[in-house]
């Protein structure tokens, strides 16, 4: 048979010929293509498979100690501020994004003036397009910080939120902390409150066994024996990310940045395994020819996702994870088209 140019333009012809993730379920929905390549035929075996946005409340640190410490050239808090700005600039394609930060906004930097004030209600709810939102809920990036660390209250906060959605898209919380929880929920006085708060790891593992992940990034937590917390910050953090379901493996479970070139690649990185990891429903035939275009440009298959651009198949073979500059498209524009072609 002789070669000849196909074109993804013809909505009829691209519900029944490919796999095809355009954002929303339904042939009728899905936004005419112009990608010209070259095959002998597409075959008419097909799926039509949904993008899913996934639902992830950013769960942050903004005790005094975010504004007191350094972080390279600039304050923890201001490393932070523009990490955040620059992740969620880039994701409202494809992700659903929410925020609740800790200590409350209207904690004190004593236990009379109330610093262990915990959130009662989220910064940001989750939805789509909340990236302004979020931006202008952040402190400002010289902005000071002050209070303790009621982690655990504010993760329990964002995992009753996202419990409460219902919806099927999968749930995440990214939780970015600077130190040990704190500020538990029946200290008495000030000094109690400054012991470690075990409640953290409760919360985490309730929300795990609930279906919703939990990411951790540390800043330059302290590896060790933290005499007031009465613990190993480092080692507490790194059983909270065990139990939220996804941590790392080395040393500690949890990312542990040290400057903000760290802090930035840690957010990137879960931010890509969340929105960039697209799962087909079903098992993939992976020996066959696949055509994937994310936006306007077919994007070729990579060996090693890590230090490639392109896309691999995800390791149980039912998806495909996207890599590199492929990723961060698809993270921009929200759009791919997966096709099957014939041998």
């Amino acid at each position: 048979m002789p070669v000849r140019p196909h074109k993804l333009a013809v909505l009829p012809v691209l519900c029944t010929l490919s796999v095809a993730l355009i954002g929303a379920s339904g042939c009728n929905n899905h936004p005419i293509k112009s990608v010209y390549y070259e095959s002998e035929q597409v075959c008419t075996e097909a799926v039509d498979v949904p993008i899913v946005r996934p639902e992830v409340v950013l769960v942050v640190d903004r005790s005094g100690s975010m504004s007191d410490n350094p972080l390279g050239d600039e304050t923890r808090w201001e490393a932070l501020h523009g990490v955040i700005s620059e992740v969620v600039s880039g994701q409202e394609a494809s992700l659903q994004l929410g925020l609740t930060m800790f200590p409350a906004a209207d904690a004190g930097t004593t236990w009379e003036q109330g610093a262990c004030l915990a959130p009662t209600q989220l910064d940001v709810a989750v939805g789509a397009d909340t990236g302004a939102a979020i931006l202008g809920a952040l402190p400002g990036p010289n902005a000071i910080t002050q209070g303790g660390t009621p982690a655990a209250a504010a993760v329990q906060l964002a995992a009753d939120h996202l419990r409460a959605r219902d919806t099927q898209d999968p749930k995440l919380l990214v939780l970015v902390t600077d130190g040990a929880a704190n500020c538990a929920a029946d200290s008495a006085d000030w000094q109690a409150s400054l012991v470690y708060d075990e409640a953290l790891q409760d919360a985490v593992a309730n929300a795990s066994m609930d279906g919703i992940t939990t990411h951790v990034v540390g800043i330059q937590i302290d590896t060790e024996l933290d005499a007031q917390a009465g613990v190993v910050p480092a080692e507490q953090l790194h059983e909270v990310a065990q139990l939220g379901g996804a941590g790392l493996d080395g040393e500690y479970a949890f990312y542990q940045v040290e400057d903000q070139a760290m802090l930035s690649a840690a957010l990137s990185s879960i931010t890509a395994d969340i929105s960039c990891t697209l799962e087909f429903g079903e098992t993939v035939d992976t020996g066959r020819e696949a055509l994937v275009v994310v936006g306007d440009e077919p994007v070729e298959q990579a060996t090693d996702c890590a230090t490639e651009d392109g896309w691999v198949y995800t390791a149980d073979d039912t998806g495909i994870q996207l890599c590199g500059a492929a990723c961060e498209r698809f993270q921009a524009q929200g759009e791919i088209v997966f096709e099957y072609l014939c041998e």
